[in-house]
């Protein structure tokens, strides 16, 4: 019984390795993200899909996986990939300014596409100040996304810094009511 299950495993893993050559769903090159893995697809066997993460990490995925459950793929049809990062700042902020510096900051990045350009929300109003949102495109996926997010964020407090602006940041106002009298002690 032990083995036939395993044998039904390899047979499910090469079937779909057929399915996934043929279909040419998946080609060497794309970014995909798999169950847990993210990274770019360096070789498809008719048993088996290697993904090599950004990290260097390669991850041998059975390719009824790959037919079984989701896979996002960030290259099928086109590369673009629309990244974001928040940044809070007080209300006491002229939020339409701080829109405007946010989107330059993101556009003076290098990897940062200009079309389509970048774009900052205000997101919502948290207890302590203004959530924003900054969302960018960028066409090399590949290349890593923490890179160009920690250059649009560097470039964002350059410009804070340049222009004075205020970082939210949490405020807390502790009361102390009706203190107990000890006798003086």
């Amino acid at each position: 019984v032990g083995l036939g299950l395993g044998l039904q495993k390899i047979v499910s893993s090469y079937v779909s390795g057929f399915v996934i050559l043929l279909e040419r769903s998946l080609a060497i090159g794309d970014i995909v993200s798999i169950d847990k893995y993210f990274g770019q697809v360096t070789q498809i066997n008719t048993r088996y899909t290697v993904v090599r993460g950004l990290d260097g990490v390669e991850t041998v995925v059975p390719n009824e996986m790959l037919l079984s459950g989701t896979v996002q793929n960030y290259s099928l049809s086109d590369k673009t990939l629309r990244l974001r990062t928040c940044i809070a700042v007080s209300y006491k902020t002229d939020i339409d300014q701080v829109l405007r510096l946010l989107e330059e900051a993101a556009a003076g990045v290098l990897r940062v596409l200009a079309d389509p350009a970048p774009q900052a929300f205000l997101i919502k109003f948290e207890p302590d100040g203004f959530e924003l949102e900054l969302g960018f495109w960028i066409s090399d996926p590949e290349n890593g996304r923490l890179g160009v997010i920690s250059e649009v964020n560097r470039a964002s407090g350059k410009m804070w810094q340049k222009q004075q602006i205020e970082v939210q940041y949490p405020q807390r106002e502790v009361r102390i009511i009706d203190i107990p009298d000890n006798g003086g002690a």
